[in-house]
């Protein structure tokens, strides 16, 4: 990297605006039975985790303890950082890294970041194919 250079960090966001009301007692069980049978499932072949595996009494305790919350969505707006401030040779340089990494979420930001700047990349890609080879 560049030297004179701080840390800096990716990311995508969307902020979402409008009205957001508390949900029933009963639309809450409706929602942690819907989200627990989404996210138990991925466990599989572990038995489910489901909501009637308690009492009663135990899940109202447990509900109490969670706020269950609708919005309706008005607004949507999206904002990224991609280091689009820094030179084409630093952002391919940072896009290439995270192409390598394991994470399947640093391998997204990489892919963001070819589209955002497909250019750095082939420059950089030039500047390669143009080095002398040794023999």
């Amino acid at each position: 990297m560049s030297p004179d250079q701080v840390p800096t960090w990716l990311y995508q966001a969307v902020h979402l605006t409008g009205p957001v009301r508390t949900l029933s007692d009963q639309e809450l069980a409706v929602q942690i039975d819907a989200l627990s049978a989404k996210f138990e499932g991925r466990l599989l072949p572990k038995k489910p985790w489901v909501s009637g595996k308690m009492t009663a009494a135990r899940l109202e305790a447990m509900k109490k303890a969670i706020v269950g919350l609708e919005m309706t969505v008005e607004e949507v707006e999206g904002s990224f950082k991609l280091n689009q401030h820094k030179s084409e040779t630093d952002f391919a340089a940072v896009g290439d890294a995270l192409a390598l990494q394991a994470e399947a979420g640093a391998r997204d930001i990489a892919a963001l970041m070819r589209e955002v700047r497909p250019q750095a990349f082939a420059t950089i890609q030039t500047e390669l194919t143009a080095l002398p080879r040794g023999e």
